[in-house]
């Protein structure tokens, strides 16, 4: 794995000067062949080219910040594309490996806390039922579309506040960039899916004339010659590409590589990212104050509550742009890395 993880380390290093390269090269070349349509420019050469460049990338980047700051485009191409990630929905391997374990404790204790309050625990009944059913779906599309469903119905049954539930009307212009951005996306599959067999049939096409040079009449294959382009040619190179596939996938494994080294250069792996700055962290800071004043109430340690009140405190403070912030977060992981170690280790030593 070290080896491996060193592999594809540099080539994301690759990849990330790749864009700027490629994005350069092709504006250079572009205005290569455009520069001569403009007087001035042309009598420069190489210079008039890379002024020519220098132009189209500003505009590039002039397009780019309108994307970005005023059509805000890159919203609907994030939610088209998350619309379409099944474990949007449903539980992957982390879920089910270490938030059904924490979420089935936490809903035990909360249970056995109301019961010893004599307090009712429908509402824990009902959430706990909601999860049984949220965690045993499968990838298929009739779970996906039944907890959709199920998701609303439990909203509506246990709102937040009192009240209607209230469906917002979203704007036509936001349907407009949804639609645009899904129809970009469907076309992306489209070209992925159609673009492997593009290349291969245009790897039949040219060296079906290498190996018959004199097959062409009038500078066109015949028919019969594609054909034996496409037979012999077009459809191994299809077999080669997906036997090569399956070995990369089922015994180099790189793509576990590869996902390692793109964690490590996730900011967001190491800082709280922006929907638990909204969501989570309220919540939790919320749940953890009632466990403690719960705990108040029943006269018991709350030592182990207010350590991961600070921890919260102190991890939810941290930001993206501050690279000192990183090292605060590692030193936070660490520190708290081994709390069921430390907790088996009380428990035997008591």
């Amino acid at each position: 794995m070290t080896k491996m993880k060193w592999f594809m380390k540099q080539y994301w290093r690759i990849g990330q000067t790749k864009a700027l390269l490629s994005l350069a090269m092709g504006m250079l070349s572009l205005s290569r062949v455009y520069v001569k349509s403009v007087p001035i420019l042309s009598d420069w050469g190489f210079f008039g080219a890379v002024c020519f460049g220098i132009v189209l990338v500003l505009v590039f980047l002039v397009v780019g910040w309108a994307y970005d700051e005023k059509g805000r485009l890159w919203v609907p191409r994030m939610q088209s594309t998350a619309e379409r990630d099944v474990y949007k929905y449903l539980p992957n391997i982390k879920t089910v490996t270490i938030d059904y374990p924490l979420i089935y404790a936490l809903l035990c204790s909360l249970k056995s806390t109301l019961h010893s309050l004599g307090l009712s625990t429908r509402s824990i009944d009902d959430l706990a039922h909601y999860m049984d059913k949220y965690f045993g779906r499968v990838p298929e599309r009739k779970d996906i579309i039944q907890a959709e469903r199920d998701a609303v119905e439990y909203e509506k049954k246990h709102p937040f506040l009192d009240g209607d539930h209230v469906t917002k009307n979203i704007p036509l212009v936001s349907k407009a960039k949804l639609m645009f951005t899904t129809n970009v996306l469907r076309l992306t599959w489209i070209q992925e899916l159609t673009g492997l067999v593009q290349d291969a049939l245009v790897f039949a096409a040219v060296y079906v004339i290498i190996i018959f040079p004199d097959a062409a009449v009038d500078g066109a294959v015949p028919l019969f010659y594609l054909g034996l382009g496409l037979i012999f040619l077009s459809v191994p190179l299809l077999f080669v590409q997906t036997a090569l596939g399956w070995f990369y996938d089922r015994k180099m494994r790189v793509w576990s590589a590869r996902s390692i080294v793109n964690v490590e250069r996730n900011p967001y792996t190491y800082v709280a990212f922006p929907r638990q700055y909204l969501m989570e962290f309220p919540f939790y800071y919320s749940l953890l104050e009632t466990l403690r004043a719960t705990y108040v109430a029943l006269d018991l340690d709350t030592s182990k509550i207010d350590s991961m009140i600070e921890y919260l405190d102190r991890f939810g403070s941290l930001r993206v742009s501050d690279a000192d912030d990183f090292k605060e977060a590692m030193a936070l992981r660490h520190e708290f890395g081994g709390l069921f170690t430390s907790q088996e280790e009380s428990e035997g030593n008591n």
